[in-house]
């Protein structure tokens, strides 16, 4: 009897999972629009309606010019962006061989300090590296051909689809706006749903905030990297500012991980400014972590660093580049459904 009890909790450990993966994998695409202007609309709905009760225009109208204005704004925002992203990495590709050049006379120099500090040989130190990174020097090239990048950036479908889930996203909007009121209490009076209530309750306290504020400290860390790179004059400000950025909210790896060996390469050159702008750049964004992560979070949530890490490791596995965001929320989703079924030991 225990025994066939254990099974049962087995399969049903194994069934949320499957179902978690199924509905982020397949379901949560479709639902992202809605989900969207389901956002929007609880955004908008505490002003609009007190603009209907002193002036009674409605809920409808109000609410329908602040989402157009809003995703107006974001649109225009992300066009100038991608714009940007996009033409830097264009001249990056470009640069190629000149940053190719330039990254071959920085590794004899490296060299040649090694070989002047420890007495290894510099021919056989840069044999050795250049071994190494010739296997990803191919797979950068073969990724980074013109004609993929311009398939990729040309795509008409991929264009489409965002346009149409921009227009059913502030369709339903404007839907969920009217019938706010309504829905909430038809939600709150359905007994079958106690349970997910409680779930998303308890998701809202823990993994919602904590992605909230990483997201937050993620745009901070990413614009001070951004107007430090301008400021340092690298013609690809906004991707090494992003990329950072992202760097950062990882568990133990932060933006040390990028700056400090960037600093030492350029202070190995003898660009000292340029160093001490990396060096300071990792100092700034630290207590940007340091001063937002506290107020955001308050008290830690009791997630061990090293279980995030590996769960936006397997996300980025599973789910792609997204994985960042539905790795922690699909194992969080994953342990309260269990919780909610008392299936854990």
């Amino acid at each position: 009897m225990r025994l066939q009890v254990e099974w049962k909790r087995r399969l049903c450990i194994a069934g949320i999972i499957i179902g978690v993966y199924l509905s982020f994998r397949y379901l949560l695409p479709v639902l992202i629009p809605f989900l969207i202007g389901w956002a929007l609309a609880s955004w908008v709905y505490p002003l609009c309606a007190k603009i209907e009760k002193r002036t009674h225009i409605p809920k409808n109208v109000t609410g329908t010019v602040l989402m157009i204005a809003v995703l107006g704004i974001l649109g225009l925002l992300f066009w100038k962006g991608a714009g940007i992203f996009f033409q830097q990495i264009k001249t990056a590709v470009a640069n190629y061989d000149r940053m190719a050049d330039w990254l071959e006379n920085l590794l004899d120099q490296c060299c040649r300090s090694l070989e002047s500090l420890l007495g290894i040989s510099s021919s056989i130190s840069r044999e050795y590296i250049l071994g190494g990174m010739e296997a990803v020097q191919k797979k950068m090239t073969e990724s980074f051909r013109p004609e993929a990048f311009l398939r990729a950036v040309s795509c008409l479908k991929s264009v489409l689809l965002l346009l149409s889930a921009v227009v059913v996203t502030l369709i339903s909007g404007i839907l969920f706006l009217g019938d706010m009121e309504v829905m909430k209490r038809r939600i709150q009076e359905y007994s079958m749903l106690r349970g997910a209530r409680r779930v998303v309750r308890r998701l809202k306290k823990t993994t919602v905030v904590y992605l909230k504020a990483q997201f937050l400290i993620i745009i901070s860390v990413a614009a001070v990297c951004c107007v430090g790179f301008w400021m340092m004059g690298s013609p690809y400000y906004l991707v090494l500012g992003c990329a950072i950025g992202l760097l950062d909210a990882l568990p133990v790896i932060g933006t040390g991980t990028f700056l400090y060996p960037a600093a030492l390469l350029f202070l190995v050159r003898g660009e000292y400014g340029i160093a001490i702008g990396c060096v300071a750049l990792d100092v700034v964004t630290s207590l940007i972590r340091e001063f937002m992560e506290p107020r955001l979070l308050g008290k830690r949530l009791g997630i061990f660093p090293v279980v995030i890490l590996a769960s936006v490791y397997v996300g980025f596995w599973i789910y792609g580049p997204l994985g960042f965001i539905l790795g922690p929320l699909s194992l969080s989703v994953v342990y309260e459904v269990g919780k909610e079924w008392d299936v854990w030991d």
